[in-house]
């Protein structure tokens, strides 16, 4: 009875040595791997653009004859318009340089007070300006400032009519949001201020005076950027 015992012990040992060592030969299965999870694509605001832009101004205009009277009206109107530029995207920031051009017809008039209808319309403003941004992907704030172009009429039916037209030029600053919403075509908005100096007019029959202005303005814009 003890032989028979001492000989199935012996048995179970000898298979178990032979499990333990066709499990050690087994391939270890390797660790499941992680999804591989593709990166957001982030935007680049680097290249040239161009686009279209409309939207609302006001002005502000201050007469003055040689006699010493003065007054003041203001005008408004719509403007409508094109721009064409280029950024330079570094990190975050952006710099570009950026120019534009808007048929214009803000306008306005004093009501005849002082006894002459004195009548101011801008109709055309231009400008070629820097611009400088910090880009949160898609989406840009932006300052902006250059020199700008205008041209402006004056008229006065009183005495002879006065129909004077003048050029005038000025500094002008704003700023505004952008957000691209692909890679080649992004919206926006934008508020500008433009100081455009004096301009002179001496009709027949009533005393010289200048008139300074100044324009306000805010355009909805769209634009289309060149490239990927």
């Amino acid at each position: 009875m003890r032989s028979k015992t001492i000989t199935l012990l012996a048995i179970a040992f000898s298979l178990s040595v032979v499990q333990t060592a066709s499990a050690a030969d087994m391939p270890t299965k390797a660790p499941a791997k992680a999804p591989m999870v593709t990166p957001a694509p982030v935007y680049n605001w680097t290249g040239f653009y161009v686009g279209i832009d409309g939207g609302y101004g006001w002005g502000r205009h201050d007469r003055l004859n040689d006699t010493g009277f003065a007054n003041s009206y203001d005008s408004k109107g719509g403007l409508f318009g094109g721009h064409a530029g280029y950024n330079r995207q570094f990190g975050q920031w952006i710099l570009g340089i950026e120019g534009d051009a808007h048929w214009t017809n803000i306008k306005g008039d004093d009501g005849a007070v002082g006894g002459t209808l004195d009548q101011t319309t801008t109709r055309f403003l231009g400008s070629i300006r820097g611009r400088g941004g910090i880009a949160w992907n898609q989406f840009l704030l932006f300052g902006t400032g250059g020199w700008s172009f205008a041209n402006l009429n004056h008229f006065n039916p009183a005495g002879v009519p006065t129909d004077n037209s003048a050029n005038r030029n000025g500094p002008t600053a704003g700023g505004g949001v952008q957000w691209a919403f692909n890679q080649n075509w992004s919206i926006g908005a934008e508020y500008r201020h433009y100081w455009l100096g004096s301009y002179s007019a001496a009709p027949t029959g009533l005393t010289p005076f200048t008139v300074k202005n100044s324009i306000d303005t805010v355009t909805a814009r769209i634009s289309y950027r060149f490239g990927p």
